[in-house]
């Protein structure tokens, strides 16, 4: 059997580059010694970056201050990585994290939203040890402050002061900031007024859809190509467009600004023949559609029973609370997300295995499970006991 721990230390370098997710990095130095002394623990650059101070003063998000600041939050799937001791398999957990500079702490969101978790069951853990869970990350965001609209980075491995933003305001304006010019410059695909929806950042490329469907690459010299529309029916009229990346593909989601004008619409990236492809089956997949942050996930990972759905939110309620929807490809219908138990529970803290202690439930559930056994034992002893000598003797 090969001895890892011999690797040579420019090959362990070449593929810890490879490991994009900061957890991974983790985990690659937690092997053994050796890898760990010649691997960096993965700081800021790693996280790319947690915090930048932007210019404000020369763009469309001027303010009387002279800088925004940057940060990263990021969308993690937690499971138990052990066998589940509970009364049924355990659910693991989607959660939003980010890092606060001041004070220096980390915060729980909800991954659909950007409000904060303020509860947690009782014995939730002060900290844990992110090598005890099965931890995905599931997908990222990047907040410049006071500005509620979506904003994808390109960042150097090597450098956190080498990116470039690319950004969508409040009026549906596209402009980039590049760290080596330290301004802020509008794109302007053509004269007519065009509303983009979405943006990211996709096999090394920025790319935005407007409000009707039609696709560009931007170009960090700030030109623009059109790479795809959407085939079929138009698209146009009320839709809000999301771009989601699964298992290296890419995928727009068009939603009508009402759920009572028509159901969503999912087309897949042809990079062959630079169109969009609609689709009616996501097979394994769940795409989730966020404020600020659309990722996805396989059923297998979210431990649920099939893939096929859209979950999204909504509105606001009356209450202050989100609206989240389930749209099912499988039967088209759209239900409130309580509707599907197994979803919900992907946005509840767990009270048992991230902890390591039981629920009261699973408690009382073995306790009942103990009982029963007793029972069963005596009443087969006492049956035993009561039949005749004879009859005991034959068997």
């Amino acid at each position: 059997m090969a001895d890892w721990t011999q690797l040579p230390g420019d090959l362990l370098h070449l593929i810890s580059k490879r490991l994009h997710s900061p957890l991974d990095v983790v985990r690659f130095r937690s092997v053994c010694s050796t890898w760990r002394s010649l691997i960096t623990f993965p700081g800021l650059h790693r996280l790319a970056p947690s915090f930048l101070f932007i210019p404000a003063n020369d763009g469309p998000w001027k303010k009387s201050s002279d800088y925004f600041t940057l940060s990263k939050r990021i969308v993690f799937l937690i499971g138990s990585s052990k066998a589940s001791i509970q009364t049924e398999p355990s659910t693991p957990w989607i959660i939003k994290i980010e890092h606060v500079r001041v004070p220096t702490m980390i915060r729980f969101l909800n991954p659909l939203s950007k409000s904060v978790y303020d509860s947690f069951p009782y014995n939730f853990p002060k900290g844990f040890n992110s090598l005890d869970f099965r931890v995905l990350q599931l997908g990222e965001e990047y907040v410049i402050d006071i500005y509620n609209r979506k904003v994808v980075l390109s960042c150097s491995d090597c450098n956190v002061n080498d990116f470039v933003l690319l950004s969508v305001s409040d009026y549906g304006r596209l402009a980039m900031l590049k760290s080596s010019d330290q301004r802020w410059t509008k794109i302007h695909r053509d004269t007519s007024f065009r509303r983009y929806d979405d943006v990211i950042f996709y096999k090394g490329n920025f790319y935005a859809v407007d409000s009707d469907g039609r696709t560009l690459v931007v170009g960090l010299d700030s030109e623009t190509s059109v790479v795809g529309e959407p085939v079929g029916v138009p698209v146009n009229g009320g839709r809000r467009k999301y771009l989601v990346e699964s298992k290296g593909e890419l995928f727009l989601v068009a939603m009508y600004s009402s759920l009572v004008i028509g159901r969503p619409r999912v087309f897949k990236f042809d990079e062959v023949g630079k169109e969009w492809i609609e689709v009616n089956n996501l097979n394994d997949r769940v795409l989730f559609l966020g404020i600020g942050c659309a990722f996805a996930a396989l059923a297998e990972d979210l431990s649920v029973c099939r893939g096929n759905f859209i979950v999204f939110v909504n509105s606001i309620k009356p209450s202050g609370a989100w609206d989240v929807r389930v749209f099912d490809l499988v039967d088209g219908s759209i239900r409130p997300l309580w509707k599907f138990p197994q979803l919900d529970k992907l946005f509840s803290p767990p009270s048992s295995w991230i902890s390591g202690k039981k629920s009261w439930k699973d408690q009382i559930a073995e306790k009942k499970k103990q009982i029963t056994n007793k029972i069963s034992k005596l009443v087969s002893f006492v049956t035993k006991e009561r039949q005749p000598a004879a009859t005991r003797s034959r068997h």
